[in-house]
C-alpha cells in the first residue's frame, strides 16, 4: 500500500508584507485627516486642490479602509486571511497611479510630496550649465 506524503503549506505572512504594511499606514492616516479634517486646504496640504470640500470627505473612506486593512496584516499570522485584500489594494494604487499620469498638470508641484521629487531630480551646481539660472529653468 502506497502512502501519501502531505507537504506542510507555508501560510505564514512574511516578514516584508509586516513591513510594508507598518510603512503604509502613516501615509493612509495623513492623507484621511489631511483630507477628512481640513478639507478646504487641500491646495496648501495636499498633491492636488480638490473642490468643492465635500469631495475630498468622500475620498477619505478608501485611505481609512487602507488602514482597516493593513492594521490586522500586522497581527495576522496567516496569509490566506489576509491575501485577498491585497488585489483590492493593488487595483486601487493602480489606478492612482493612471489617474496621477492623466492628471498631471492638475497636481500642486511646488510644495509637498513633490519636494522629494525636486531633490532627487536637482544635479550638483558643478554639473548645471551655468545658463540656468535656477534647477527648474532649462534643466531635465
Amino acid at each position: 500500500m502506497a502512502s501519501v506524503v502531505v507537504e506542510a503549506h507555508d501560510d505564514r505572512v512574511l516578514g516584508y508584507t509586516r513591513v510594508l504594511s507598518v510603512v503604509v499606514i502613516p501615509f493612509l492616516l495623513v492623507a484621511f485627516v489631511l483630507l477628512d479634517v481640513l478639507p478646504g486646504d487641500t491646495k496648501n496640504l495636499f498633491t492636488w486642490t480638490i473642490k468643492p470640500t465635500m469631495t475630498p470627505m468622500v475620498l477619505t473612506p478608501a485611505y481609512l479602509g487602507g488602514v482597516y486593512f493593513f492594521l490586522p496584516v500586522l497581527g495576522k499570522g496567516r496569509w490566506n486571511v489576509v491575501k485577498s485584500g491585497f488585489l483590492s489594494v493593488a487595483l486601487f494604487a493602480s489606478l492612482l497611479g493612471v489617474a496621477t499620469i492623466v492628471h498631471w498638470d492638475t497636481f500642486n508641484h511646488a510644495h509637498g510630496g513633490w519636494l522629494t521629487n525636486q531633490r532627487l531630480r536637482r544635479q550638483p551646481a558643478v554639473t548645471r550649465p551655468a545658463s540656468a539660472s535656477s534647477p527648474d529653468e532649462s534643466w531635465p
